[in-house]
């Protein structure tokens, strides 16, 4: 899939499963406190906000796997967006594989990646709602032992000041 940005260039999505460890949120999604690990010139809102704290913990409450799995084409639904990046001072390879030590820093959708891995902790019994309907989608992606969550990874990223305009 391609998403084309305002000025018309395209951006190469994936749609892929990842462990929830693996996506890194603007906030931490127990105690939105701001997360250090996560380059905040990609999305620059301030999620520790009480209005944005009740949005998470809502939604972590009540996961609606239609909406986030297959609602691609609207700006509250559909699952987030991620692009690859190597931590800093942490190993280097191709950010279009999915290596050891990548991570997937959320672009679109912090909110939607934070009531994920809020469920996981808080709601298991609405997150496996979720991954049971994750597993319905993609039957063969899903080791027993992991928190699964899908997301829509940007392959080509278009560079820092870019990349922050691509929502999806």
């Amino acid at each position: 899939d391609t998403f084309a940005q305002l000025n018309g260039d395209r951006i190469e999505l994936q749609t892929m499963v990842l462990p929830a460890s693996t996506v890194v949120t603007s906030n931490d999604p127990l105690t939105f406190e701001i997360n250090p690990e996560y380059p905040g010139w990609l999305q620059p809102r301030d999620r520790s906000r009480a209005a944005n704290v009740v949005q998470v913990r809502t939604t972590a409450g009540a996961l609606d796997p239609d909406r986030l799995l297959d609602d691609f084409h609207t700006l509250e639904g559909g699952p987030p967006v991620v692009w690859a990046s190597y931590p800093v001072g942490k190993a280097s390879g191709p950010r279009w594989s999915v290596a050891p030590g990548l991570t997937f820093n959320v672009v679109s959708g912090n909110g939607r990646a934070m009531a994920i891995k809020l469920a996981i902790e808080e709601h298991p019994d609405v997150y496996s709602k979720y991954r049971t309907a994750l597993q319905g989608r993609w039957p063969k992606a899903l080791p027993a032992s992991t928190t699964p969550t899908m997301m829509v990874r940007v392959l080509n990223p278009p560079g820092e000041p870019a990349i922050s305009q691509a929502r999806v």
